[in-house]
């Protein structure tokens, strides 16, 4: 008896998540196709097949959440079901939102049997998984079509259409790219695919005479210039034509260099004199002799005749002005030997040096330098003044201690001695 009891009690409390008049589909390929029952007084029961036609599918997998219906089936094409059949000679408009709404004979009324449950085949939106990789997907009946973009093609739209299969480039390596190609064209061959002769209508010579011939043509390069179409600057520096440290500037044909001081000519090559038997310890009348029989070193000669003379010629400033940071340039020698004046404070053969001042540590008795632009200034420790700190300042003056004591200075204290 107690079994009985709490066995009833079990069936009373089963969960479901069915509701009156829910749909399902059983025994399909998919989740959109199968034998329909319906879900009433608890129990779900099937449906049968007489009278059911497209419209009464049309509201079933409209209540499923499908677009529409693809077919109706009868004669349990998906499968006798079990248990009740809950309706019979059902008969949809097809703007129902559920079965239920459907008129039939009534809940539990029928005379058939489950050889005769009906079914439904829903409408699937095949391109809802955006099949066509690069194209449009239109949606059909139990399928879908692709529409590709240009240069696409396959199936889902996911094969890239080779365009140089056609061999397009005449006189050149076709690239293909995405819907077009591009051509590598031959020398002498210009033009989309390759197919029109580079003449010299086309200019091609960009700093040079261009002469036509077959199949190509020719550039003269103008000086400076080299390369099939003279487009390439010659590097007149990459020889490093500037000696004793000069720094060369290339231009179109030519080249400068900037000398470093003390060095002048075209390449820097000429350095400081150097006196042969040393340099007179006091002024006199003397001359300078390049003696030629010494590799025209310079030598210091009374003026009693003329002798070779060292050239000399008056400077002017540089157009342009290769100076940093200020730096005035001036040339001599027609332009053939530049050099910079540089301000206070930079160095180097274009015054791109900035001089620490402060290197030589010119601070005395532990004072702070402080670099500035081409001077320096000490922050000196206390007991010390000057432009170095050099300066020992006598703190006992005046003197500070009490009568009959006597005053110490020692570094940055004093001390009273008694």
């Amino acid at each position: 008896m107690w079994k009985f009891l709490l066995f009833i009690a079990a069936v009373i409390i089963w969960p479901t998540s069915a509701q009156e008049g829910s749909v399902r589909l059983v025994g399909g390929s998919g989740a959109h196709e199968g034998r329909v029952e319906v879900f009433h007084d608890n129990q779900w029961g099937t449906i049968c097949d007489d009278g059911w036609d497209i419209a009464d599918a049309r509201v079933v997998c409209r209540q499923l959440g499908y677009p529409g219906a693809d077919e109706a089936k009868v004669f349990s094409f998906f499968g006798e079901g079990t248990g009740r059949i809950w309706l019979f000679d059902v008969r949809c408009v097809g703007n129902e939102t559920s079965i239920s709404q459907c008129w039939h004979r009534g809940w539990g009324y029928h005379h058939c049997n489950h050889r005769e449950d009906s079914g439904v085949v829903c409408t699937l939106d095949d391109c809802a998984s955006s099949p066509c990789a690069h194209g449009i997907c239109t949606d059909g009946h139990m399928s879908y079509t692709c529409s590709c973009e240009n240069g696409w093609t396959g199936t889902n739209c996911d094969h890239n259409i080779d365009e140089c299969l056609s061999s397009p480039c005449i006189h050149g390596t076709c690239i293909d790219e995405v819907a077009t190609y591009t051509c590598s064209c031959e020398l002498g061959w210009t033009g989309h695919d390759c197919d029109q002769v580079e003449d010299c209508s086309t200019s091609p010579c960009a700093h040079g005479i261009c002469t036509d011939g077959v199949p190509s043509f020719t550039c003269s390069c103008e000086n400076g210039w080299t390369g099939l179409k003279c487009d390439q600057d010659i590097d007149e520096c990459a020889s490093n034509p500037c000696w004793l440290g000069g720094t060369c500037l290339d231009h179109v044909n030519g080249y400068s260099c900037v000398c470093p001081k003390d060095a002048t000519g075209k390449h820097c090559e000429t350095g400081p004199l150097h006196w042969l038997e040393g340099e007179p310890s006091s002024p006199v009348d003397m001359c300078v002799l390049l003696d030629s029989s010494n590799s025209y070193q310079a030598k210091t000669v009374f003026c009693t005749e003329q002798h070779n003379y060292i050239c000399q010629s008056a400077l002017k400033s540089c157009a342009p002005n290769v100076c940093q940071n200020g730096g005035n340039c001036t040339s001599c020698f027609g332009g053939s030997t530049t050099f910079c004046d540089c301000p206070g404070g930079f160095g180097g053969n274009l015054c791109e040096i900035n001089i620490d001042e402060y290197a030589s540590s010119p601070c005395q008795n532990g004072g702070i330098c402080i670099d500035d632009l081409n001077t320096y200034h000490c922050i000196c420790p206390t007991g010390f003044q000057g432009d170095n700190c050099e300066l020992d300042i006598d703190l006992c003056s005046p003197d500070p201690c009490p009568s009959g004591f006597t005053c110490q200075d020692v570094g940055s204290s004093i001390y009273c001695l008694g």
